[in-house]
């Protein structure tokens, strides 16, 4: 079956084949020949490594956001360097940044929180915001208990 008579939906796209078909049907973008697949498929990986937690349905997303903006890419790896924008604008919440947690400050906090009866000192340890906030609270209340 060829892609030509196919219509490729963004659940489709799975491969650079799929995603070069589907930037071509929605914005235009000719189909990579030869070369041109093996510098998509490159692209991609690039992407890829450098977003892991990007998917295809990421990309599909991209595709759609770039039409319904007027945006068009010459080539169908065009589309990758858009993908920023579409983030900016809301519409690829699984690229946010994952807030850092350091599992061993979050469980000596929560140990210290069972025995501190001090407010002033739970306070603060539940309102430090940030693992560097956290770090340094936790610290300064380890130097407060040696005292």
């Amino acid at each position: 079956m060829t892609m030509f008579l196919h219509q490729i939906t963004a659940v489709e796209v799975v491969d650079a084949r799929s995603f070069a078909a589907f930037a071509q049907q929605l914005l235009g973008t000719p189909i990579p020949r030869g070369a041109e697949i093996a510098v998509l498929q490159r692209k991609l990986n690039d992407f890829f490594r450098s977003t892991p937690q990007a998917s295809w349905a990421s990309l599909a997303h991209t595709v759609e956001w770039c039409r319904a903006k007027g945006k068009r890419p010459a080539l169908a790896w065009g589309v990758i360097a858009h993908v920023r924008w579409c983030w900016a604008d809301g519409l690829l919440p699984e690229l946010d940044p994952k807030p850092v947690v350091e599992f061993n400050v979050e469980y000596a906090i929560g140990r210290i929180l069972e025995t501190e009866t001090d407010q002033a000192w739970r306070d603060r340890l539940i309102g430090a915001c940030g693992l560097s906030n956290r770090r340094n609270a936790l610290a300064a209340w380890r130097d407060h208990s040696c005292l």
